[in-house]
């Protein structure tokens, strides 16, 4: 993902710092174990509970950076389905089918440049 945004910044002649750049990604890569142990530790919240939500916080922080409100509540009904399922299972696989769902519906809108655009 890191390199993918790298080249799109570069593509549309924003060309990023490398060291914030680096910086930027390392301190995100540090941020994941750091929640989940103040999630354990702090918040005595469940395993279950911790993937959800630190994948749920992914989604929100991906969501301000694109600036997409389809993401937004994708991201909601991701969290809502994985932790109001009672049995982990279910849950996992609920919100398994939240986002397949809704990479679908990305894939299959029509690009507003693409044919028929004025």
């Amino acid at each position: 993902m890191v390199a993918w945004y790298w080249r799109e910044l570069r593509r549309a002649g924003t060309s990023p710092r490398p060291g914030r750049f680096a910086l930027g990604t390392l301190g995100a890569l540090a941020a994941v174990p750091l929640l989940d142990l103040v999630g354990a530790l702090q918040l005595r919240l469940g395993g279950d509970v911790r993937g959800a939500l630190l994948a749920t916080l992914g989604l929100l922080v991906l969501a301000a950076y694109e600036r997409s409100r389809f993401l937004l509540a994708v991201a909601a009904v991701f969290a809502l389905v994985a932790t109001v399922f009672l049995p982990a299972v279910a849950g996992a696989l609920a919100a398994a089918g939240v986002l397949f769902a809704a990479a679908f519906a990305v894939l299959l809108r029509p690009r507003p440049d693409g044919p028929g655009a004025a």
